[in-house]
């Protein structure tokens, strides 16, 4: 039986271990295929978990612009229902048609600034749930063999 460790941050995290016939001899290029093999799974896991930290950290940022995001739209929503309660205030009153021109801007312009903050919100949401980690158990003779 040959065998190699498979180390993360220099400790133990596995062992390859392979079974050739008790009448064989390991090479020396056998030998190193195996421990080149071993230090190729030990940088795959770092990578991966460095992947998954980094995955980590970016939906927390992401999290954290939409909640400021919400923020700013409760903020918005609050001048918005102000906005629009006083121009509320103005349909039962005798108005110029110069001031009900200007009633009518600032209605369109309300109604305008809370579609684009409505749907930044949308863009932002659907972005935050197209992170996806993937964890799969494989067949490391099988991945080889089909390399070869």
């Amino acid at each position: 039986m040959l065998s190699s460790e498979i180390k993360m941050n220099n400790s133990n995290w596995g062992w390859i271990k392979l079974h050739w016939s008790s009448n064989s001899i390991w090479l020396n290029t056998e030998i190193e295929i195996l421990q080149q093999i071993s230090n190729q799974i030990s940088l795959t896991i770092f990578y991966k978990t460095l992947i998954e930290e980094n995955l980590k950290k970016e939906v927390q940022i992401r999290a954290e612009t939409i909640a400021n995001k919400i923020k700013t739209q409760i903020s918005a929503n609050l001048s918005h229902g102000a906005i629009i309660g006083l121009i509320s205030t103005f349909d039962q009153s005798t108005l110029t048609n110069d001031q009900k021109d200007t009633i009518n801007i600032i209605q369109y312009a309300s109604d305008s600034v809370l579609s684009i903050v409505n749907k930044i919100l949308n863009v932002a949401k659907l972005e935050t749930y197209q992170i996806t980690s993937i964890n799969t158990i494989f067949d490391l003779l099988e991945k080889v063999i089909e390399q070869l």
